[in-house]
């Protein structure tokens, strides 16, 4: 009886040393998933399309309010030779290049959860496949 116990004490000792470790491991692996430091080194295209796309997010958040910049001022309260149809299409076409930005960075940024979580294009492919089910079931009949 003694002799059992002892072997299910190292046993317990063993997993519990295992466990350890791979938590270790865990911590390590997300520490340098998530150090831009690190990600700069392995994937610089990436990582400058991200900061590409998220500056150029943050600039459409940014000029979508009034703020104190000549630039933005200009371009909306002074009248010049532009029509208002050539401040359209300029507009129209900014808005398409925004979108463009927020798209390519979209997929740059799955594209890095793809390449840094395990199982996260599985999980991603999953979730999109059950969102257009539930879309599809709750369209209404034509």
């Amino acid at each position: 009886m003694g002799e059992m116990s002892s072997q299910i004490q190292g046993h317990i000792e063993q997993q519990r040393n295992e466990l350890d470790r791979n938590v270790s491991d865990l911590q390590n692996r997300i520490s340098r998933t998530f150090d831009w430091r690190v990600q700069m080194q392995e994937r610089p295209i990436t990582m400058m399309g991200i900061a590409f796309a998220g500056g150029a997010l943050l600039g459409a958040v940014v000029s979508g309010q009034k703020v104190g910049g000549y630039a933005s001022r200009a371009w909306r309260e002074e009248p010049g030779p532009a029509t208002l149809r050539e401040r359209q299409r300029a507009n129209d076409a900014w808005d398409r290049v925004k979108a463009s930005l927020i798209g390519v960075g979209v997929s740059l940024v799955k594209q890095f959860f793809e390449q840094s979580i395990p199982g996260f294009r599985e999980q991603y492919r999953r979730r999109a496949s059950d969102s257009e089910a539930a879309d599809f079931r709750q369209a209404p009949a034509a």
